[in-house]
């Protein structure tokens, strides 16, 4: 019963983070923001945190207080949730956040969200500069005849080490894009433009269901 409790408030709070610093949310605000401009918590969105903390309480969700336990599932909840498939963070950005993984209990009693922020802004950062990568992949020539595997579902798979293994799973995936598109019978000249304009939805959508798998093939 204790786990399914501690599932529960990791689940709803994961919940909440993703909502209150989502862009669909932020752009609420009147203030425009640029494309890489970083967002940056509201006074409603704090508020809202405050107001999820009282009915929590209220209805008895937490049993299992909200402690380092409990913010160490969320951080990894958030992290999962932001990229499912393990394809926009590497090993480097993991090690960054941390710090953060033992403070969101403390900073979600306080509606601080400065720390779930940082994350999100990072994730919106590393998505535009894999969809920069793909479409730069797209006008370069590549290599077909060299034998190689791609993982189509990452989700049990580790964060990558780094840059250079990042670039390497991305030019694996475009690879592997217009070869899917090719069996379908897509003829070569539209594929390019398809799979331009497929990376360029995700770059605009710059949230969890912008890039998880079920995207990747929906032209």
């Amino acid at each position: 019963m204790i786990k399914n409790r501690s599932r529960i408030n990791s689940a709803i709070i994961t919940l909440i983070l993703l909502l209150v610093a989502s862009p669909l949310f932020a752009s609420i605000s009147d203030e425009p923001k640029t494309l890489l401009e970083d967002l940056v918590p509201e006074r409603w969105q704090q508020q809202a945190v405050l107001l999820t903390n009282k009915l929590l309480d209220r209805h008895h969700y937490k049993k299992q207080p909200l402690d380092d336990v409990l913010a160490s599932k969320i951080f990894d909840g958030y992290l999962s949730a932001l990229d499912p498939e393990r394809i926009f963070f590497d090993m480097d950005d993991i090690n960054r956040f941390e710090i953060y993984r033992y403070r969101l209990d403390d900073d979600l009693k306080r509606a601080e969200l400065s720390s779930a922020f940082d994350i999100f802004n990072h994730y919106r950062r590393r998505v535009e500069e894999r969809v920069e990568y793909a479409k730069r992949l797209l006008r370069e020539p590549l290599d077909f005849k060299r034998d190689e595997h791609y993982q189509t579902n990452r989700k049990e798979s580790h964060w990558v080490g780094g840059k250079q293994q990042l670039n390497t799973l991305w030019r694996k995936r475009v690879k592997n894009d217009i070869l899917v598109l090719r069996l379908r019978g897509v003829v070569e000249k539209e594929i390019k433009e398809r799979l331009r304009m497929r990376y360029q939805r995700i770059a605009q959508k710059k949230s969890p269901n912008g890039c998880g798998g079920s995207d990747r093939y929906s032209d």
